[in-house]
C-alpha cells in the first residue's frame, strides 16, 4: 500500500466529528436530565390540554344540535319547526366538510321524516351519504333513514336496495328484521322466513325471531 493511503490505527481509534458532538449532546443530557424530563411532561400535557380542549368543544356543538333538533321537533308549531330545521342546515353549509356537518344534516332529515316531509327527508339523508365528514356509522344511520321513508312511500325495490346495502356485520339484527318485513310487505314470504330465520343464530334476537316465525306462519 502506497504510504499516502496508508491509515494510522490512531486514527481510526480517534472518533470522527459527529461523534464528539453526539457524545458530548448524550452527556449534557445525561447531566441536565431532570430538565428534559420536565419540558417533556410539558410538551405532553400540552398535546393532551389541546386535544381536551377540541374533545369539549366538539362535545358541546353536538349537545347544541340535539338540543335543537330536540326543540324543532316537539313543538308543534309549523314554523317553529321550518325554523328550527333553516337554522340547522345553515350550520350544515358552514361545517360543509366536517362530522359535525353530517350530524346536522341528519338532524334535518329525521325531523322532515318525522313531520311527514318524506320527499324532503328523502332528498337530505342522500345528502348525508354522500357528504364529506360523514363517517361509515352516519352513512348507515342515513340508509337506515331512507328504507323507513321508502317503507312509507311504499316503495318496496327502492326500500329493499337500501336495507341490503346496510353492513351486514355491524346491523346483522336489524337488516334481517328489516329485510323481512320488507318482504312480506310486498308478499315475498318465503323470503322473508328465511330472514327472520337468520336472527335466530343471533342470541339477543333469537326470540324476536320464534315470535316472528309463529307470527309468518298464521300470516
Amino acid at each position: 500500500m502506497a504510504q499516502d493511503e496508508r491509515i494510522d490505527i490512531k486514527e481510526l481509534r480517534e472518533p470522527d466529528e459527529i461523534q464528539k458532538r453526539l457524545f458530548a449532546f448524550v452527556d449534557y443530557a445525561y447531566k441536565h436530565r431532570n430538565l428534559f424530563l420536565i419540558g417533556a411532561t410539558m410538551v405532553i400535557g400540552l398535546i393532551l390540554g389541546v386535544w381536551g380542549l377540541f374533545e369539549y368543544r366538539h362535545s358541546q356543538q353536538l349537545s347544541q344540535l340535539d338540543h335543537l333538533y330536540d326543540i324543532s321537533k316537539n313543538t308543534q308549531n309549523a314554523e317553529s319547526q321550518a325554523l328550527g330545521a333553516a337554522v340547522l342546515e345553515d350550520y350544515a353549509k358552514e361545517q360543509s366538510g366536517s362530522y359535525l356537518g353530517s350530524v346536522a344534516l341528519m338532524r334535518v332529515a329525521q325531523q322532515q321524516a318525522e313531520t311527514g316531509q318524506l320527499e324532503k327527508a328523502e332528498k337530505i339523508f342522500r345528502q348525508v351519504l354522500e357528504h364529506r365528514g360523514a363517517d361509515a356509522f352516519m352513512k348507515d344511520k342515513a340508509r337506515i333513514g331512507l328504507v323507513h321513508v321508502y317503507e312509507n312511500l311504499q316503495k318496496w325495490d327502492d326500500a329493499q336496495k337500501m336495507a341490503e346495502s346496510l353492513n351486514a356485520e355491524t346491523w346483522k339484527e336489524l337488516r334481517a328484521r328489516t329485510l323481512g318485513r320488507i318482504f312480506w310487505k310486498m308478499g315475498n314470504r318465503e323470503q322473508a322466513r328465511q330472514q327472520w330465520d337468520e336472527m335466530k343464530n343471533i342470541p339477543e334476537a333469537a326470540d324476536d325471531a320464534e315470535m316472528l316465525l309463529m307470527f309468518s306462519k298464521n300470516g
